[in-house]
């Protein structure tokens, strides 16, 4: 009996040593549930991320939505903002890797040795600075808030702190309401939003719409992808003087879109300028491709007789 109250008593005194272990842990370097930065997104309005000898990205909150400021005040993608801003948020504050000037200087997370800097403010005042650091395995990644001496490791991927504003951009800006428009006007083909889908128009007799010719036409109209906006000048370079290709849109509520395609002298992708911005953006050769093909030869189909 006296050798098993033993036993139990060497087995309640491991339990109670691994317990303080643990709770001198989680006292020393805080509760692994807790966000490793203390912000929320109405913590900051400007964000400005840096990598060394490279220009600085900034991002700023205007009237409620994040802007590229050094970028004509183009929008910020929602989708790209959520994958980098929401995650440095998300991440917690877990047991340090190290908490020594020699794992700090090892892991590249000082102030004057990192990979990369981001800097938090608020109404022009400095709120935070995150520190990153190297990358040992994929997706994981050294960080450092600069008040805390501790490194921790997370969850993150490098990409998602772009350094090329183009990146950030929202390439939603030029999509459609598909439901919204009455009609697509090309030098070779009009299509009218009608109740039965998109068609042809007009329609001689015989004559019936490829529907799933004119769908792929309309959805490239709608989403209009870009490879990024170049401003608002007009260069000579841009051939606009001279469009290449032009194209007319118009919606139910009376509104109408002008669009023309540029061919620059170098290179294979165009240059667009559309009455619904004064900004204008570079498009991929495939892009133009895409909407130029769609002929009227190709969107209809003559039924024998």
């Amino acid at each position: 009996m006296n050798k098993t109250m033993k036993v139990l008593t060497g087995v309640l005194a491991a339990q109670l040593a691994v317990a303080g272990l643990i709770y001198f842990k989680q006292s020393s370097s805080g509760d692994v549930t807790k966000p490793l930065l203390g912000l929320t997104s109405e913590d900051f309005d400007r964000v400005v991320i840096s990598e060394p000898d490279k220009p600085a990205v900034q991002l700023s909150k205007k009237d409620g939505k994040w802007i590229l400021p050094d970028r004509w005040n183009f929008p910020v993608s929602s989708t790209k903002w959520a994958a980098a801003m929401d995650g440095l948020l998300a991440l917690k504050k877990t047991w340090p890797v190290g908490d020594t000037a020699a794992a700090r200087k090892r892991c590249k997370v000082t102030e004057d040795l990192f990979e990369k800097k981001v800097v938090f403010e608020k109404g022009g005042k400095e709120k935070q600075v995150l520190y990153l650091g190297t990358s040992p395995e994929y997706r994981k990644v050294h960080f450092r808030p600069a008040e805390l001496d501790g490194v921790y490791l997370a969850e993150f991927g490098y990409h998602d702190l772009a350094m090329n504003p183009a990146d950030w951009e929202d390439k939603t800006f030029l999509s459609l309401d598909r439901n919204a428009l009455f009609n697509i006007e090309t030098p070779s083909v009009q299509v009218v939003n009608k109740e039965n889908g998109f068609q042809v128009n007009p329609l001689k007799a015989g004559e019936t719409s490829k529907t799933t010719e004119v769908d792929a036409f309309v959805s490239q109209v709608v989403t209009m992808p870009y490879l990024e906006s170049v401003g608002p000048d007009l260069l000579p370079d841009y051939g606009l003087d001279n469009p290449d290709f032009t194209m007319t849109v118009r919606t139910k509520d009376g509104q109408t879109y002008k669009y023309s395609f540029g061919k620059p002298k170098s290179g294979d992708d165009y240059y667009l300028q559309t009455s619904r911005s004064p900004i204008v953006f570079k498009v991929s050769k495939t892009t133009l491709d895409a909407l130029r093909s769609a002929t009227r030869a190709k969107l209809i189909t003559t039924n024998p007789t």
